[in-house]
């Protein structure tokens, strides 16, 4: 980007190529996913620059044919093409040709072509501000996709929360508490349906080394899950109950020593608390046996904790990334997603086969039928902290027209989203509802992406990412006093129609998680 101008030459026509390809696929003449599909295909290999597609590879990659297509036997893809060219001779048909120009798939070819209009293109203007209204942005296709590109910073760098705890002299079990207050750190309180999640870079080498996450309730009263040194290196999940402590499971930990970091995780049901592990934040293994206290822990709160004993061993540095709580659904025990509404959250639906909500873990599914029209569903819970927080959710959903999902904050004044949206194409979109939306095109292929909305300084800010450690941020924010007061957070999705002979797909929400961004010690 030089100046004022986005895109020039050859990248202005295959932006052109695009906006008017998103307005074609997003047209009830292409409502069909198999048409869908196939035009958007075949329409990246010809931006891409080839210069010839047989059919096995269409077959292969878009019908999914994976036996043996012999093409000369089966005018499956052949048929496909003529409905593409007819579809699109509809479409123009019924809306005119556009002055910029129109999309076409010659015959005996597979590769759609962009035929621009023979009357001169007016320059693009450049992009004044980054802030539309809603029916601008209905209207201005060429425009939102210029500044859209704007509205997004294309370094990513790493972005989050950090908390370190050194080890000192003092322990949390029998004979007595001798620890540092900043030896036990503490968050909120877990409500009786989440977990503590956290990535712990930890590398215990000397006697009595430990740290990890914890649900404290008093000195004596406790659930706790890290890494330590006790003669060679371990992962312990133990309980602190009264004069007693109760060793779940202690086991040899392989990686203690590798430099790299574990995830650890401890679910709350009831009062009922197990423990899971993970490398790399997404598949996770349980660790031991879940622990029931005879006695309930009365006001059990998430936390921290880093320590050596009453050993004179070294201080060791331990560093604590992506500290949260939440729903992770590949930790339930349950496929019931009611069990969440007994664990404080609320559930609005204006759709009637709402019940196709299911827990298949690792994901928390959402399925529509269809044909459908202009349904809302929403899971949320009052966000802990009205001015200083960070909500997050992994979404697998491949963006269609009709549906957006994602997440949002709701205001006794106001809402925002960031969703997964088709706005001249696959994007993910920022809404601040009734008044602004910025966009920016989706991943390619629109795998997983990490949403994540933050409060910080007065401000919300939108950014998201494939891998969950780098994020873009979308440049435009939203002042926080604009929502209100009572704040509630969740997962949400949203329909308008959705063409009856689409299958109906699965939204995958794997986890909703609110970062911890305070601690305090534990006295």
């Amino acid at each position: 980007i030089a100046g004022n101008l986005c895109l020039v030459g050859e990248e202005l026509e295959a932006l052109a190529f695009r906006n008017e390809l998103g307005r074609v696929l997003a047209s009830p003449e292409f409502a069909s996913r198999q048409l869908q599909d196939f035009l958007s295909f075949t329409s990246e290999k010809a931006l891409s620059g080839e210069k010839h597609l047989d059919q096995v590879e269409i077959a292969s990659l878009v019908l999914g044919r994976t036996d043996t297509f012999n093409p000369i036997e089966d005018s499956s893809v052949r048929k496909l093409a003529s409905r593409a060219r007819k579809r699109l001779d509809e479409y123009y048909r019924r809306t005119g040709i556009p002055e910029a120009g129109i999309v076409t798939i010659p015959l005996r070819s597979y590769l759609p072509q962009f035929e621009q209009s023979a009357v001169e293109d007016e320059p693009l203007p450049p992009p004044r501000q980054r802030r539309w209204r809603l029916p601008i942005l209905a209207a201005s296709a060429t425009l939102l996709a210029c500044a859209s590109w704007l509205a997004i910073m294309h370094t990513p760098a790493p972005e989050g929360i950090r908390f370190r705890i050194t080890t000192s002299r003092g322990d949390i079990i029998a004979p007595g508490l001798d620890i540092l207050p900043e030896a036990v750190q503490l968050g909120p309180e877990l409500l009786p349906f989440e977990e503590i999640t956290v990535r712990l870079d930890f590398t215990p080498i000397q006697e009595a080394q430990q740290a990890g996450i914890l649900i404290w309730d008093a000195p004596d009263r406790f659930i706790k899950l890290g890494r330590r040194f006790h003669g060679r290196n371990q992962v312990d999940f133990m309980a602190g109950s009264g004069a007693a402590t109760t060793y779940q499971k202690i086991a040899y930990d392989p990686e203690g020593q590798s430099g790299k970091p574990v995830w650890l995780a401890l679910r709350r049901n009831r009062n009922t608390y197990s423990a899971f592990t993970s490398t790399d934040g997404l598949k996770w293994e349980p660790w031991g046996d879940p622990i029931s206290l005879a006695i309930p822990l009365k006001a059990p709160r998430a936390g921290i904790y880093g320590f050596h004993g009453r050993r004179d061993a070294q201080p060791a540095t331990a560093v604590f990334e992506h500290l949260s709580t939440g729903v992770n659904f590949a930790l339930t025990a349950t496929d019931d997603p009611a069990t969440m509404l007994a664990g404080g959250w609320s559930q609005m639906s204006t759709c009637p086969d709402a019940g196709q909500t299911s827990i298949r873990p690792p994901a928390l599914l959402l399925a529509y039928s269809t044909p459908r029209s202009h349904c809302n569903f929403e899971f949320t819970r009052p966000l802990r902290k009205n001015t200083e927080w960070q909500i997050e959710t992994r979404l697998d959903y491949l963006t269609r027209p009709g549906i957006s999902a994602g997440i949002a904050v709701h205001g006794s004044k106001g809402t925002v989203r960031l969703v997964r949206y088709f706005l001249n194409g696959p994007s993910i979109a920022f809404i601040y509802d009734g008044h602004t939306l910025v966009g920016t095109p989706d991943l390619n292929g629109s795998p997983p992406v990490v949403l994540r909305l933050r409060a910080h300084d007065g401000s919300i800010s939108a950014s998201f990412s494939a891998d969950g450690e780098h994020y873009r941020k979308l440049a435009q924010r939203v002042e926080l006093s604009a929502l209100g007061e009572n704040l509630r957070a969740g997962l949400r999705s949203q329909t308008s129609t959705i063409d009856p002979e689409e299958t109906p797909q699965s939204l995958r929400f794997y986890w909703y998680s609110e970062a911890i961004a305070w601690l305090t010690p534990y006295r």
